[in-house]
């Protein structure tokens, strides 16, 4: 009798610790997405991912347990990760996201947003970045605040004096951002440059920061 009370103890000791293992703990550390997948949590447990794909791609970030989502699987920016074989709850990415844009890649960083964008000048030597949701002149603005704003030709140039600079042109209703770009051109027999609005077709690529 005491051996198969012991043997029952042994058992309920084992069982118990294999059912605490399954549900991670808050401030729990994952080495990988693939890793979290393995595990579902309580509602509002926190973990921390270091890597998504391997340790040392850089993009760790911490998740939440919600119970209830059915949210559709992110595994291109890892937003929302579904356990496997678990079809209700979801590990949700908090503090940070990556969002696909028509015209670029919205990154946000708690109420830090940062709007990486790309394109190419008119025959005006400008671009137009419509720093909108779906990237209409009207649509759903990204920022209440730009707190930085800045672009660059993409494509250099042998020459030092056909380097292509990008300055703000203008902002309106936080929405719209025209770019101008302009670059140097030699003339003379003693090679002085002037200043002349660049041609089109220069590919760029705009930064913007704000919240």
């Amino acid at each position: 009798m005491k051996k198969l009370l012991s043997l029952i103890l042994f058992t309920l000791i084992v069982s118990s610790s294999q059912a605490q293992n399954t549900t991670p703990t808050i401030g729990q550390v994952f080495n990988t997405i693939a890793d979290m997948k393995l595990q579902m949590g309580n509602n509002n447990t926190v973990v921390y991912v270091t890597g998504g794909s391997a340790l040392s791609d850089y993009r760790g970030a911490f998740y939440v347990w919600d119970s209830t989502s059915t949210a559709t699987e992110d595994m291109t920016s890892f937003n929302v990760i579904q356990v496997t074989g678990v079809n209700t709850g979801r590990w949700i990415r908090t503090n940070q996201s990556i969002q696909n844009l028509p015209q670029g890649t919205l990154f946000r960083i708690g109420p830090l947003k940062i709007l990486a964008a790309s394109g190419i000048t008119n025959a005006s030597g400008e671009f137009t970045l419509n720093a909108t949701i779906d990237n209409t002149s009207g649509g759903t603005a990204i920022f209440s605040t730009i707190l930085f704003n800045a672009t660059q030709a993409t494509s250099g140039s042998s020459n030092a004096n056909d380097a292509v600079i990008g300055t703000v042109k203008s902002v309106t209703s936080g929405k719209v951002i025209v770019y101008r770009y302009t670059k140097g051109n030699t003339i003379g027999l003693l090679g002085a440059v002037s200043i002349v609005l660049a041609p089109a077709s220069i590919p760029v690529q705009c930064f913007v920061v704000g919240i």
